[in-house]
């Protein structure tokens, strides 16, 4: 049925009623007033989003149906409301007014019928869901308590209706949407911001005298004393951070430091680095000692045996026994504690890492094989 039969319509009703009006005084009155007739005004509406359709401005033709279909409820202004209502990707309510059209003749039925056919096929699809995650990645989307298996950012198509939206990543508060609502054609779009969880870490400061002051990656932190007053808590995200301990004498210090979920971080403003290196160097000094005696007693036992041997004599009394075996021994145990010196010598870099790693190494010869120690340094 065209626009026309709707014109005709209002049309011969205005005339009907103007002449009903001339039989009523007041009736008569208003019309000498100026009042339109709610027809008349519904047909002036109907006309404005007749040329908004035109113009494809379906947001102010739809306001402007609804208000024709309140002051004159004919069928052919909710036929084109809900055919605005379709254009604007409001299916659900579109089909809703469709099923409240009560068609006037076999023409507007057979509209209608098609109308609500093309909106059921729609309906019965799934919506796209576009799910966003600014900065961050592999977040798990459950919907309805079923794990999707799915990683945002994605889009998803999801049934229509209402469900409950929850996204889930490691370090980060869940994000939860409920009532989640998923209607209309267009693609529905979900910008979700998690939000960090902070985990406790524990700083070592000293005496509270000391006036230490500390910044997490380059910001001022607050600090909550503990119950030992040489310790404070800090509050820090998951992953790498830098703590940097400020001295009241200007000097300052750096340290790397990881959070992991477990949240037992640690780390210490209090230089532990003189105590290694004290440490390092008296382990260095001992076995080069030990190292040196070693050597001393292998060559005094060489020199005795190459004596007897060219004078053919025989050993009979050594002031030291078996120095052929204490020496090599104490030379190996000198090596050693050199060795194990390097682990506290160089222990003592800005991030508060070990400078070294000590490992046993297989290096293959003509031998076979031998074993030794490979270092990083």
């Amino acid at each position: 049925m065209t626009d026309t039969r709707f014109y005709r319509s209002v049309r011969l009703a205005a005339l009907c009623l103007c002449f009903c009006a001339g039989l009523s005084s007041t009736q008569a009155s208003a019309q000498a007033d100026g009042d339109a007739l709610p027809e008349d005004r519904a047909f002036e509406l109907y006309q404005e989003a007749a040329d908004d359709f035109k113009a494809r401005n379906f947001a102010a033709a739809v306001a402007k149906l609804e208000r024709a279909y309140e002051l004159f409820p004919k069928a052919i202004i909710l036929i084109k409301l809900a055919e605005g209502l379709e254009h604007l990707g409001h299916i659900e309510e579109a089909q809703a007014r469709f099923a409240d059209v009560e068609p006037e003749d076999e023409e507007m039925r057979l509209r209608v019928a098609a109308s609500l056919r093309r909106l059921g096929i729609q309906l019965a699809r799934p919506v796209s869901v576009s799910i966003l995650t600014p900065g961050l990645s592999d977040v798990r989307v459950v919907l309805d308590g079923l794990d999707l298996g799915r990683s945002a950012p994605a889009v998803i198509e999801i049934p229509r209706g209402r469900h409950v939206l929850q996204l889930f990543k490691p370090g980060y508060e869940v994000f939860v949407v409920d009532p989640f609502e998923v209607k209309g054609s267009a693609t529905v779009v979900v910008e979700a911001v998690l939000v960090p969880l902070r985990y406790p870490v524990s700083v070592h400061l000293g005496p509270p005298s000391r006036g230490t002051t500390v910044m997490l990656d380059g910001s001022p932190v607050s600090l909550s004393r503990s119950e030992d007053p040489a310790f404070a808590r800090i509050e820090a995200t998951l992953g790498e951070h830098t703590l940097t301990c400020l001295e009241p004498d200007g000097s300052s210090r750096s340290h790397s430091f990881s959070v992991t979920m477990q949240g037992k971080a640690a780390v210490s403003c209090i230089d532990d680095g003189a105590a290694s290196r004290v440490l390092g160097l008296s382990l260095a000094i001992g076995g080069s000692v030990i190292f040196a005696a070693g050597t001393g007693l292998l060559v005094w036992h060489a020199v005795d045996v190459d004596f007897a041997a060219r004078n053919n004599l025989e050993i009979e009394y050594e002031a030291i026994p078996h120095r052929d075996i204490i020496g090599p021994s104490m030379m190996g145990a000198g090596v050693a504690l050199s060795l194990l010196s390097l682990l506290f010598l160089l222990d003592d870099d800005e991030s508060g890492e070990a400078g070294v790693a000590l490992r046993p190494s297989w290096a293959p010869s003509s031998a076979g094989g031998v074993w030794g120690l490979a270092g990083r340094f």
